[in-house]
């Protein structure tokens, strides 16, 4: 199997080749549906790299001033939810990665520190580009920075990552 840029699929564990394996065969063959082949999307994306490694970074850390775990409602109940919710994550950012993160409730965000955010870029640059592009993936999808680290570095599971990413939509459905 080649990458959409003809690269070949070379991918690091078995576990990863098993998982994408399971995606292929789940296909029609004459119209793969690539938008059900998350992994795939993830392994492509790391091998390809369509867009800068720098362009990634600095689009994640776009996340930081705006992130779902900063960006709180005004006070009420929906900010008591998301504080259940986010602050242990908020907690385990500053104790696992030294990021100072501060929630607002401000529509427009709110500022972190120069420090925190060159912590989050030199924590980005370290990653290889399959970590990298995982990160991508869950930071869009959640909407949040702190959220995709606290998953990808084990500290949450996706169900909890889930929970986070899906807040809002569960407040307005009840």
């Amino acid at each position: 199997i080649k990458t959409p840029a003809r690269h070949l699929l070379k991918l690091p564990t078995k576990a990863l080749a098993l998982a994408i394996a399971a995606e292929w065969e789940w296909q029609e063959r004459s119209k793969p549906a690539i938008h059900s082949m998350p992994l795939m999307s993830i392994a492509a994306t790391a091998i390809d790299q369509p867009k800068p490694r720098d362009q990634v970074i600095l689009n994640l850390l776009k996340y930081i001033h705006t992130d779902s775990a900063v960006c709180r409602y005004e006070p009420g109940p929906m900010a008591q939810r998301q504080a259940q919710v986010f602050d242990p994550l908020l907690q385990w950012a500053h104790s696992s990665l030294g990021w100072t993160l501060h929630p607002s409730d401000s529509i427009c965000g709110t500022t972190q520190s120069d420090e925190t955010v060159e912590l989050a870029r030199r924590e980005l640059q370290a990653m290889d580009a399959w970590h990298l592009a995982a990160t991508e993936q869950v930071t869009c999808a959640c909407k949040s920075l702190v959220v995709a680290m606290a998953l990808l570095r084990g500290h949450i599971g996706v169900d909890t990552a889930l929970k986070a990413a899906r807040l809002e939509e569960e407040a307005q459905i009840e």
